[in-house]
């Protein structure tokens, strides 16, 4: 016996997470923009592992989105204090993990939606913070005195990734 059941098209959000991936993969700062030397810097934009610890903790798919957007949060938070107190470089290693947090919620979404759970509010969740982020950003490029700003760079290209995968609706 035949379903007429209309089958969910898987495309959707795990695409766009793979798009995510690529976003961070690619949008590593180019030589000469950061005035550090290329060795002193991270290869990765990686959690450090008390923040892996505290993400991987979480148990489901809705925890685990909750607590990738927590450690986003903070880290664009610290980026905005450390701003306002004129510490650039500080700044920079304060988003390093950014976008694998952004990464990991919208991952957590996908982990979620394939158990079959109902994740609208942590899209929703998802969609507030990418406004939220993109408005610091905004203030921090538009202020910062002129010359090289990768990190910000970077954690521009973390949201657009985010918001393709997670569109602001």
């Amino acid at each position: 016996m035949n379903s007429t059941k209309p089958v969910r098209p898987q495309v959707g959000f795990r695409c766009l997470a793979a798009a995510v991936l690529m976003a961070v993969i690619f949008c590593d700062p180019i030589n000469g923009e950061d005035p550090n030397p290329l060795q002193q810097q991270p290869t990765e934009d990686r959690l450090s592992p008390i923040e892996e610890e505290f993400a991987y903790t979480a148990k489901s798919p809705p925890e685990r989105v909750s607590a990738f957007l927590k450690i986003a949060d903070r880290k664009m938070d610290a980026a905005k204090r450390l701003y306002k107190a004129g510490l650039f470089q500080e700044m920079a290693a304060s988003l390093r993990g950014y976008s694998s947090a952004l990464q990991g919620a919208v991952m957590g979404v996908a982990w979620g939606e394939d158990l079959g759970a109902n994740m609208q509010r942590q899209e929703a969740a998802i969609r507030k913070v990418l406004r939220r982020h993109a408005d610091i950003l905004n203030k921090l490029e538009n202020t910062q005195p002129s010359g090289p700003k990768p990190s910000l760079l970077q954690a521009r290209a973390a949201l657009a990734s985010a918001e393709i995968a997670q569109p602001l609706r």
